[in-house]
């Protein structure tokens, strides 16, 4: 009987101490890289709605170093090429002066322009696109976009703008 009682009491210490290691030891928020990750802002306007990205910042795309990518996201989307969820949109750039910069479509998938919202692909990466750098000042940049999307409707297009991205 006392023995029990004993292994009882032992099993309930034991219990007790994994569930303090458990909630002590959670991670908080974060579901991916970057997910609430804010430099600067981006937002874009298309069919009526304005999307305001809970994140925004710069990275390097799959290929190719020459290239900067600008996103934006908002929070709990997986920014994938191929199967992304929720709501973003990502540009790369290749020209960090100020100005406007034409971009014809790349040709590959994985880079150009990819705009994803409701998990809902309404750019594929191989769109032409058109970014304005407004200024380029301590690393930050800031300026706008524009580019069509894949409805081949020549007025269903998107404008957004970007401001104080750091490069990184």
């Amino acid at each position: 009987m006392k023995k029990q009682i004993l292994l009882k009491s032992i099993i309930a210490v034991i219990l007790t101490g994994v569930a303090i290691t458990t909630t002590s030891c959670k991670k908080k928020g974060n579901n991916g890289q970057n997910t609430n990750n804010v430099q600067g802002s981006i937002s874009l306007t298309y069919a009526g709605n304005t999307i305001v990205f809970d994140s925004s910042y710069s990275t390097l795309p799959a290929r190719g170093s020459e290239l900067k990518r600008i996103l934006g996201k908002n929070k709990n989307a997986v920014v994938n090429s191929f199967h992304g969820a929720g709501t973003f949109c990502y540009f790369d750039i290749d020209n960090m002066a100020v100005g406007k910069h034409t971009h014809g479509a790349y040709q590959q998938f994985d880079l150009g322009v990819t705009f994803v919202d409701n998990s809902v692909y309404k750019s594929d990466g191989i769109s032409e696109y058109i970014y304005t750098i407004i200024s380029n000042n301590n690393s930050k940049i800031s300026g706008t976009f524009a580019f069509r999307l894949n409805t081949g409707n020549a007025s269903d297009s998107v404008r957004g703008s970007f401001k104080d991205i750091s490069i990184q």
